[in-house]
């Protein structure tokens, strides 16, 4: 029988300790956790004559202590004496040792313990529970000696270094998905097999809301067996009020053992130990994508917040956030130059406490999904200031227009952004369009829309349809129209900007020229190839008089003019043009730049056009790959290289490749653009010809009568795409004989 003085157990019975009590057991409603239990025993029960410590270190209400008490129970056999210690204190380590010493004779201070443990001849294990505090010196506490065996459990990640020996730390986090649904059916004392499968699926949902930690699954348990509430109904009401429902749990249904505390509970301290500054940081954290978080983030925010300027006049709120951002960005900037140690000290504090842990794969810091919202429920001030000043220090941090490090810095924006959003949170009309232009160039077009036109009504009321920053952003909208094939709207908003740019500025000035090359960019979109071609030979030519042959806007004027070109089956001459602004696009942007993966996109489906299908089919390889590594599998310029290599694919009789690579491009371009989306039209009747050639026509014959439908509604019937895909419709019709025509 074991015993245990004040948190010792002793292997053998000691009658003249009349104050003896039992030791601490797991809990009854305990869930194996095979992966960490299993890596403690291999570390401790080694056979190896050295000092072997062990630490379980994450995130309060993880379980670290019940996975330490498990491993207790699971090696008992292992040890000739096993000392239990709170190490929540020095009073409790003191203690516990002193009273350990007096126990077994050895003298009646803690020293005398561990003096005795450091010379002790047989195994025996420490375990040091809840040792927090960075305030103690835990080393102070360490036995040494070739049979030391020590488990430490901790919040504090800088007591990693305290392990020894092989696989000797486990940081505790969520659950395996399948222990926490066998711990939630645990507490709600459920039967797996009596459960419907939406039940079930129900259940896991909730395990996954709950961050799969341990201690929020056993209150949620607990609410939902004591009320006799089902799990839908408990995640609806957790999904409204997160920390009010799982603070809920009270009472005890069934004996908890050392859960009898709340999950919000367990980090109060650990947050109250914190500096102001590391506070707040977690403010500035509470509403971004949690884990997305870099230092990329706050560097850019940081050394660009000095010359930030709220570029629409600030409501208050927004004016208050503004003012406190910038002056806590300035913590992090010595001399006016980033100062990255200023910020590693802080992130260090934060994550000394589990309360945010750093992804070393993908360089970013990640909130548990519980500490995130437990964290709303804690900054101070009101959700709308808050929420204002995350949206701030995204917008002081984006760089508009610059090099292709810029640019997938903006891509990586676009969860923050959403997150963001998903609060029913609209921010300032300045931060929307810079919103926008984070989501237009993440391919996002449709919220892109709704940001910019939010922006634009505010923008146009309260300055005026002529105001310079009025112009810009309904650019920015016309664009964004654009590459949702709304060609119409794009027009109109370009045709404003241009009478507004040619009044106020002249037909000369930069600004006008580059209105002009927009709205026949436009034209030419339309298939209106004539008003493009002689809009587009005006500007070419005053942007290479007034801006020089190497300016961005002359190489776009170039770029418009090849295309216009090429949809007139102009392909040489297109192709003289397209080669050049690609060698410039090249030299001023980079390799990978999107301006020169578009530029490259151009030159390789003219050259096919041109029957050039190998030399097409390497620059397509290259466009398709890069646009993957900076853009992602998931953007619409991903999904357009995909078609074009497909065609070029087919031109060269290569089927199988065609076909494999189109069904990927229309299944992205339909999940990410919807199904009538101009590129997705396009992409549905290039799956339809690749039937075709090879002679499928029962499977080409639905998808192109698909295709032209909508495109007869969408583009018009005498659009440059629709014809073509009305010819391909017809010759099927011939294939598969007269009566099958519609």
């Amino acid at each position: 029988m074991s015993y245990q003085s004040d948190g010792v157990v002793r292997a053998e019975e000691d009658a003249q300790q009349a104050t003896i009590r039992e030791c601490p057991t797991t809990t009854s409603v305990y869930t194996g956790r095979h992966i960490p239990e299993q890596r403690a025993i291999s570390c401790l029960t080694s056979d190896t004559r050295d000092r072997r410590i062990f630490v379980f270190h994450g995130l309060g209400g993880a379980g670290k202590t019940q996975l330490a008490l498990r491993t207790v129970e699971l090696t008992r056999e292992h040890w000739s004496d096993v000392i239990y210690i709170d190490a929540t204190s020095v009073e409790t380590l003191t203690s516990t040792l002193s009273t350990f010493a007096i126990a077994r004779g050895i003298g009646k201070t803690h020293q005398d313990t561990i003096r005795w443990l450091t010379g002790y001849s047989k195994r025996w294990l420490l375990v040091l529970d809840n040792a927090d505090d960075p305030s103690i010196d835990l080393r102070s506490y360490l036995p040494a000696g070739v049979y030391c065996r020590i488990i430490i459990t901790t919040r504090n990640r800088d007591l990693t270094f305290l392990k020894q020996g092989p696989s000797s730390k486990y940081n505790v986090s969520g659950m395996e998905p399948e222990e926490a649904l066998d711990l939630l059916f645990t507490m709600t004392r459920s039967d797996f097999e009596s459960l419907t499968n939406q039940e079930r699926e129900t259940a896991t949902a909730l395990t996954q809301d709950l961050g799969l930690l341990a201690l929020a699954i056993v209150q949620a348990g607990a609410y939902i067996c004591r009320t006799s509430c089902g799990f839908a109904q408990y995640r609806e009401m957790y999904a409204m009020k997160p920390k009010e429902i799982l603070e809920k749990y009270s009472g005890k249904p069934m004996e908890l053992g050392s859960y009898e505390k709340t999950v919000y509970g367990t980090w109060v301290m650990s947050y109250s130990m914190l500096t102001k500054r590391a506070q707040r940081m977690l403010w500035l954290l509470a509403y971004l994508q949690r884990d997305r978080i870099t230092e990329d983030i706050f560097r850019r925010a940081a050394t660009s917040s000095k010359n930030f300027q709220a570029s629409f006049p600030p409501r208050e709120t927004d004016c208050e956030a503004l003012v406190n951002l910038k002056e806590y960005l300035r913590n992090f900037l010595l001399d006016g130059k980033w100062n990255l140690d200023g910020f590693l000290t802080v992130m260090t504090e934060i994550s000394s406490y589990s309360l945010v842990l750093y992804d070393r794969t993908n360089n970013a810091y990640t909130l548990h999904i519980l500490v995130q919202d437990w964290i709303r429920s804690v900054i101070p001030h009101s959700v709308e200031r808050a929420l204002a000043e995350s949206s701030y220090l995204l917008a002081m941090s984006i760089t508009r227009d610059g090099n292709a490090q810029d640019y997938a810095y903006c891509l990586s924006l676009q969860l923050h952004v959403d997150r963001l959003l998903s609060h029913k949170h609209y921010p300032s009309p300045g931060t929307a369009i810079t919103f926008g232009y984070i989501m237009h160039h993440s391919g996002q077009y449709e919220q892109a829309e709704a940001l910019l036109s939010y922006a634009l009504k505010s923008y146009s009321e309260d300055l005026g349809d002529d105001a310079e920053a009025t112009l810009v952003l309904k650019s920015d909208l016309a664009e964004t129209y654009a590459r949702r094939g709304s060609f119409e709207h794009a027009e109109t908003l370009e045709t404003q900007v241009l009478e507004a740019r040619t009044r106020l500025l002249g037909e000369k000035d930069p600004k006008t020229i580059l209105a002009k090359v927009e709205l026949a960019g436009t034209y030419s979109n339309k298939c209106l190839y004539g008003r493009a071609e002689e809009l587009l030979v005006s500007a070419l030519a005053d942007c290479k008089q007034f801006l020089g042959f190497n300016h961005y806007h002359t190489l776009k004027a170039m770029r418009y003019l090849a295309n216009t070109y090429s949809r007139r089956s102009l392909y040489t001459q297109a192709e003289t043009i397209q080669v050049q602004v690609l060698e410039d696009t090249k030299r001023l942007f980079g390799e990978e730049h999107p301006r020169t993966l578009a530029a490259m996109d151009s030159l390789a489906l003219t050259r096919s056009r041109l029957g050039l299908h190998e030399r097409a089919e390497t620059l397509l390889v290259q466009v398709l790959e890069a646009r993957k590594r900076v853009l992602g599998n998931e953007h619409p310029d991903t999904f357009t290289a995909m078609n074009n290599l497909a065609i070029t694919y087919v031109r060269q009789g290569l089927h199988k490749q065609a076909e494999t690579l189109q069904v990927q491009a229309l299944e992205a371009s339909k999940r990410v653009l919807g199904d009538e989306h101009p590129d997705t039209l396009t992409a549905t009747s290039n799956l339809a010809c690749i039937h075709f050639h090879q002679g499928r026509y029962e499977q080409a014959e639905p998808l192109f009568k698909l295709a032209v439908q909508a495109m007869k509604r969408v583009l018009g019937l005498h659009h440059n795409s629709t014809i073509p895909s009305m010819k391909w419709l017809a010759e099927t019709y011939l294939r598969l004989g007269a009566g099958r025509k519609q």
